[in-house]
């Protein structure tokens, strides 16, 4: 099956900029074979372009973690207090997901 770039998801995606914006500095090359990745590529673009990320992305990266969260609350032995602080941090996670700047699917003209 064919893979979109978003498929990656959002908990990469900001090391993903990072080595963007240091490699843009130290090896241009690089960083355009890194653009040009098919996994990461439209992401970079998105965020370079629009400054922001794509719903689709938002969407993958709330539904990562809801899931992954749930399935530790669900079959996690851990005491109580330590399964507060996973739901705390998913929380978090959540709302800087949900609080990041929403790209356009299509590149503006």
């Amino acid at each position: 099956p064919t893979r979109r770039p978003s498929d990656l998801g959002l908990p990469a995606t900001p090391f993903f900029l990072l080595a963007s914006f240091f490699l843009a500095r130290s090896s241009p090359q690089l960083n355009e074979r890194l653009h040009r990745c098919w996994f990461i590529g439209q992401i970079l673009q998105d965020w370079e372009q629009q400054r922001g990320v794509r719903l689709s992305a938002k969407a993958q990266a709330v539904g990562m973690i809801v899931l992954c969260v749930g399935a530790t609350v669900v079959f996690s032995s851990m005491s109580g207090v330590m399964l507060g602080f996973v739901v705390a941090a998913a929380v978090i996670g959540v709302l800087v997901v949900l609080r990041l700047p929403s790209a356009r699917t299509s590149a503006p003209k």
